[in-house]
């Protein structure tokens, strides 16, 4: 029943973290928008919203970090690292691709960049050490030694990311794209376009 507790409390006390450097990202954001400039009202309302993506972000980075063999700094830095390149990194490549020159100026995109530092770099590792994994060293079974040449890696990566990118644009394509608001504002009103060797279907 205690452990039951403590776990109760470390995931409330990470998602008050996470909400707070979320926060601060969007700050970061916000600071350079428009003066006048409105947003629209999501599905839910704003506070919801945020208990969600805290919910979310805070039972993914709890299970990676509870079942990694890795502790202490070497699991915080390149957890944050992994986080920062997946959650901030990867769909800002994707904005300025498509987005840098229609609705999104250029001079905001390094804002864009930033706002994933504070979850990625301060939340990241105070979870590593909220959940005690702050240990600079986990024991390692002799058996589960990675025994894989640059050859494995190398092709595992690259089919990976072959998989990746028919994923991203099929999902692009079959399901957002099937949104006219959502072409409009990529620049593309109408009827979706059938070519995939343009820029016209982003996810």
């Amino acid at each position: 029943m205690t452990s039951v507790i403590i776990w109760i409390f470390k995931s409330i006390l990470l998602c008050l973290v996470f909400v707070i450097c979320f926060t601060a990202g969007g700050m970061i954001v916000g600071s350079g928008l428009p003066e006048g400039s409105t947003t629209q009202p999501g599905l839910v309302p704003v506070t919801v919203g945020i208990l969600i993506i805290a919910v979310a972000n805070v039972s993914v980075v709890t299970f990676l970090i509870v079942s990694s063999r890795w502790g202490g700094w070497k699991l915080a830095i390149s957890l944050a690292l992994v986080y920062y390149g997946v959650v901030t990194l990867l769909p800002q490549i994707e904005t300025w691709y498509f987005l840098a020159s229609l609705t999104v100026p250029p001079q905001f995109l390094p804002r864009l960049i930033l706002m994933g530092i504070p979850t990625a770099f301060v939340f990241v590792p105070l979870a590593v050490w909220i959940l005690a994994k702050d240990r600079s060293a986990v024991h390692v079974s002799s058996d589960f030694v990675l025994k894989m040449g640059v050859r494995d890696w190398l092709w595992r990566v690259a089919v990976l990311a072959i998989v990746y990118v028919v994923l991203y644009w099929c999902a692009g394509y079959f399901i957002a794209w099937q949104n006219p608001e959502l072409r409009a504002f990529y620049g593309q009103p109408g009827e979706p376009s059938r070519s995939w060797s343009t820029r016209s279907t982003p996810l």
